[in-house]
């Protein structure tokens, strides 16, 4: 039993080692111009190591976006307030998102390399399970509560992700005052699903 629980530590080891040298690669240099063997040289590994548990760079960046998008929505969710009524949920977890992908190397991982790496296909199937999964829930919450009204949830859902991901790429490292403004941008987007009578009595 001893051996087995060694093994599984080893093996676990050597994924977060790749995981970890190729995240700092890819955030930094980009996709194309990170190589397998700048992958190896960075986790101290052999080629087999990495092919034991990736088929494919490919599928290293795969996991490295997921881990990457898997953080960012957590923040995200850090910043919503316990107790707070799901239309203002929806837009704190919005406003969240946007300050943790401020940073280049997430934003070079999951707004620029993503998609052309990835394919469009994979890259969004890869997002149900992260930012857009989350703004579905979200959205759906808001709705059942009667804060807002759309004629879609996963078509609202896609909409909103898909503002955050052009407001991220557009606000780039800019200054804190453009993301503030940014932040009240998306919030009165968000607003203005809300229903007449959320809008006449706020919350």
């Amino acid at each position: 039993m001893n051996l087995v629980a060694t093994q599984d530590e080893r093996r676990t080891a050597t994924r977060a080692a790749i995981l970890a040298s190729a995240g700092q690669l890819f955030g930094v240099n980009g996709y194309e111009a990170t190589s397998v063997e700048d992958i190896l040289n960075g986790a101290g590994i052999s080629r087999g190591a990495l092919y034991h548990h990736f088929a494919s760079k490919e599928d290293v960046f795969a996991a490295v976006f997921s881990a990457t998008s898997a953080d960012a929505v957590e923040r995200a969710a850090r910043h919503v307030k316990p107790g707070t009524l799901p239309l203002q949920a929806l837009i704190d977890g919005c406003i969240g998102w946007l300050d943790g992908v401020a940073d280049p190397a997430v934003q070079r991982i999951l707004l620029v390399d993503g998609p052309a790496a990835l394919g469009w296909e994979r890259a969004r199937l890869l997002e149900e399970a992260s930012s857009l999964g989350l703004v579905r829930l979200a959205v759906g919450r808001a709705v059942r509560s009667g804060e807002i009204q759309v004629p879609s949830i996963d078509l609202a859902a896609k909409v909103i992700n898909a503002m955050l991901g052009e407001v991220a790429l557009s606000l780039g490292v800019r200054p804190l005052a453009s993301r503030r403004r940014a932040a009240q941008l998306v919030a009165g987007m968000i607003n203005g699903l809300a229903t007449t009578s959320t809008q006449e009595n706020p919350k």
